[in-house]
């Protein structure tokens, strides 16, 4: 396999988390430059890692692992999905009962609250989700005889930088989106899902 259909393989891999992370900076415009950064570097490690648990599992657990990837993916990423809803739902109920007691204390601490609601929990539940895909691909590859270790480190390099580009644009997004981006947020994660598991 060349270097540059590697490159394309990593370029498709990760297009499911490109859309998590432009989703989670949407969502969250207010995280630290660590926990951005924790987003690329997570799913690039997952995307490389999964190619080569997938090669080791071999292909005797092809059909398995087939079958199975995709309600997980769908699972783990509805949950979270859902989750974002409910709490985006939550505080725009509180932002009315503010409005309704004149009370305008509130809009600087809660300016906060993004940063620490993206857990890491959440971020490694979203770099398993995403890296089904790639699991599926590591033990299609069994038969092809070629250097699997180069290939999970472009595929994990490739994920890693197309995730770079993604803190930019999920910024853009959740500062013109503002309240609605939590919402929107977890109908794309929902969405992402079932594309994951039924395409």
């Amino acid at each position: 396999m060349l270097i540059i259909e590697i490159i394309i393989l990593g370029l498709i891999l990760s297009l499911d988390a490109l859309a998590i992370t432009i989703t989670n900076l949407m969502v969250y415009p207010g995280l630290s430059r660590t926990r951005s950064l924790m987003l690329p570097l997570t799913f690039g490690l997952f995307q490389g890692a999964m190619i080569l648990v997938g090669y080791f599992i071999g292909s005797l657990a092809l059909s398995y692992v087939k079958a199975f990837a995709g309600p997980i993916g769908l699972a783990i990423l509805a949950v979270i999905g859902a989750r974002m809803i409910f709490d985006a739902v939550k505080d725009i109920r509180k932002d009315k009962k503010k409005k309704e007691l004149g009370s305008e204390l509130v809009e600087n601490t809660e300016l906060l609250e993004p940063e620490t609601k993206l857990r890491t929990t959440t971020i490694l539940l979203e770099g398993v989700a995403s890296s089904l895909d790639a699991l599926i691909v590591g033990v299609s590859l069994v038969a092809l005889g070629f250097n699997i270790y180069m290939t999970s480190t472009i595929v994990g390099i490739t994920t890693f930088l197309v995730c770079l580009v993604g803190l930019f644009i999920g910024k853009r997004l959740g500062v013109i989106l503002v309240e609605k981006a939590q919402i929107v947020g977890g109908i794309a994660l929902i969405l992402i899902g079932i594309n994951i598991c039924f395409f």
